[in-house]
């Protein structure tokens, strides 16, 4: 697993032609952590993936409403946003900016500290794409 933080999350939005790849921004004061799974089959991911509606732009997306994210103050964050690719899938949770002591929950009873593991994304000047 490969864990970002990024303004911007890879979703699969719902359209008159069917689940379309799309990207959300996160907001003011807000940032997703993305966590990227390698190798990750669509028939595993079709049975946790329900369709939600996505703030702020109330448009459908596939999520995974079973994990969750909590930080250091316990704040929780759900659902997971849900995208694939050939290579395997990601989950991107919107949390605020400078969130700390995040623990990924996977919905099994288990938990994942993601700390110090957590990266940075920069953009192509080298300078933190987030502002935390």
């Amino acid at each position: 697993m490969k864990i970002e933080r990024s303004n911007k999350a890879a979703i699969e939005a719902m359209s008159l032609h069917g689940m379309v790849a799309s990207d959300l921004d996160a907001g003011k004061g807000r940032t997703f952590v993305v966590l990227r799974f390698e190798g990750k089959g669509r028939a595993q991911d079709d049975e946790l993936a329900d369709l939600v509606a996505v703030e702020p732009d109330n448009v459908m997306s596939r999520a995974d409403t079973r994990s969750w994210l909590t930080d250091a103050q316990g704040k929780k964050y759900t659902p997971g946003l849900l995208a694939r690719n050939k290579r395997g899938c990601q989950l991107s949770f919107a949390t605020r900016n400078g969130a700390t002591g995040l623990v990924w929950h996977d919905g099994k009873q288990k938990s994942y500290q993601l700390e110090p593991q957590l990266v940075e994304i920069r953009d192509q000047a080298g300078a933190p794409a987030v502002q935390r």
